[in-house]
């Protein structure tokens, strides 16, 4: 099952990689659950509706949604298809993006819209986080980390 959970996972990276390239150049915009402008709870949304359609309405949520869901655990050491979640602190709110090479994440930022991020960048290393594993496995996951998002496996 661990197996198929990380064939999962390398589909869900893949998923957040294509639509990244999409999103690629649009602005961030809070509230944002599309192509034209992502938060990051929204890009999350995005990524995961498409890969679990029979979940996707329980995606639609804030990221202390994500911090609380049912649907993911937690886990100590993130995989590629990971939520990373940084919680709110004194200082800064909520966030959250989805774990895409052993090198870092990609999330929308205020300050970049749809991005990859290092693990090792400055502002966001300091900052506390944890990491979610989704819990179940998809098909259409596995396929999209074989195959890619668009293609179809024959």
């Amino acid at each position: 099952m661990e197996q198929l959970k990380r064939q999962t996972g390398r589909g869900i990276a893949a998923a957040a990689d294509y639509f990244a390239e999409l999103a690629n150049g649009k602005r961030y915009q809070f509230g944002g659950k599309s192509l034209t402008g992502f938060d990051c709870s929204g890009y999350v949304a995005h990524v995961f509706s498409h890969l679990f359609p029979e979940q996707g309405p329980r995606f639609q949520m804030d990221v202390a949604g994500y911090i609380t869901s049912e649907l993911f655990e937690d886990v100590e050491s993130p995989q590629i298809g990971d939520l990373i979640i940084f919680p709110k602190t004194d200082k800064f709110v909520n966030h959250i993006g989805i774990v895409e090479s052993e090198h870092g994440w990609v999330g929308s930022q205020s300050s970049t819209g749809v991005a990859f991020v290092f693990f090792n960048n400055a502002f966001w290393s300091k900052r506390p986080h944890k990491f979610r594993r989704y819990r179940h496995v998809s098909t259409k996951a596995i396929q999209a980390g074989i195959c890619g998002v668009k293609v179809t496996c024959e």
